[in-house]
């Protein structure tokens, strides 16, 4: 018997309508699906996979909601390479094959999208292996605005709101690619908030694994030697499989303040299953570094410490006494 797929091993397909009004029913008087956009993410890493576009021919714009057209942008020359509804749908189902469907409404997206499918004869569960549960940003939303909306002056929980409260740049709305991509972006932020609420409040639960790597090391300071040594130490981990994020190239030094190069860290750092450290103790930025990953590990203890290369130990108190210390007792 095969072993059943839970919603966390499936991919997450956050996707977006555009409608030429807001009735699904009755028939002949219902609005008509005309724009899908949707982005693959994976549900551990919280990286996007794909992304899919598509115009719908609508058949009877006539019967179309005048004040939809200040929404969804619907222009006809734009629409002349549309496809048909069922073709649409066709590619779309493909495209989010066992995935498990997430929109900032899911009960108007999913019930137009199925509806729309019934008219075909068409099943998205049973003819693309979608599962049968939906994730909604909306209820996700309330839950993380509840504590403090009212200190946050959040007035209310649309996908623009939530995305500015989370510091999501903006983008075009009612435009279905970018709605569906701005809803992944909401999505991964709530879940990490989630995630590190969890490992803050209950550090004995495991993390899941999301094979990243944060690696503390010399970055303005480092000899082309080093460097060089670095790089090898992460290609050989990005061959293994590894996600790493190696702040020589992956946060932005531009900071002339140091502020967001050090939240950008931190926050990596909050994300990753292990810590590596190439330890250099000339590096103010690596000790930084370091003191943010003893924080962690007091708070959620959940993190393999490993050292990427050789630390001395020294016969009186000292940094390096303290990340062999680390690497001792989060070791497998």
């Amino acid at each position: 018997m095969a072993k059943k797929i839970t919603p966390w091993e499936r991919p997450i397909i956050s996707y977006d309508l555009e409608t030429t009004g807001l009735k699904v029913f009755p028939q002949g008087q219902a609005a008509e699906i005309i724009e899908i956009g949707a982005v693959k993410g994976d549900p551990q890493t919280l990286e996007i996979l794909g992304e899919f576009e598509v115009k719908i021919f609508p058949e009877h714009i006539e019967t179309a909601s005048p004040d939809s057209f200040e929404f969804n942008h619907y222009d006809p020359k734009v629409w002349e390479e549309a496809v048909p509804l069922e073709f649409g749908l066709g590619k779309f189902g493909n495209f989010a094959r066992g995935g498990v469907l997430l929109a900032q409404n899911a009960t108007f997206d999913w019930t137009f999208t199925q509806e729309a499918a019934s008219r075909f004869g068409g099943d998205l569960e049973r003819d693309f292996g979608i599962d049968y549960h939906r994730l909604d940003i909306c209820s996700m939303s309330y839950l993380m605005a509840d504590p403090f909306w009212k200190e946050s002056n959040l007035e209310g929980i649309s996908l623009s709101k939530i995305g500015a409260f989370l510091g999501i740049p903006k983008w075009e709305e009612h435009t279905a690619l970018a709605d569906a991509h701005a809803g992944w972006l909401v999505y991964a932020e709530l879940t990490k908030w989630y995630r590190n609420l969890v490992n803050a409040k209950c550090p004995e639960i495991k993390r899941l694994p999301t094979n990243k790597i944060f690696l503390i090391c010399p970055v303005r300071n480092a000899t082309p030697e080093v460097t060089s040594q670095i790089n090898a130490y992460v290609e050989n981990l990005e061959n293994e499989g590894w996600h790493i994020h190696w702040p020589a190239r992956d946060t932005d030094q531009t900071d002339k303040h140091g502020f967001s190069i050090c939240s950008t860290n931190f926050r990596a750092m909050q994300d990753a299953d292990e810590i590596h450290i190439w330890f250099d103790p000339t590096s103010y930025g690596s000790v930084f570094d370091e003191g943010g990953l003893f924080m962690l590990h007091l708070l959620q203890g959940n993190r393999k410490v490993v050292l990427a290369n050789h630390v001395e130990p020294t016969p009186d108190k000292s940094f390096a006494n303290v990340l062999l210390r680390l690497a001792s007792e989060t070791r497998d």
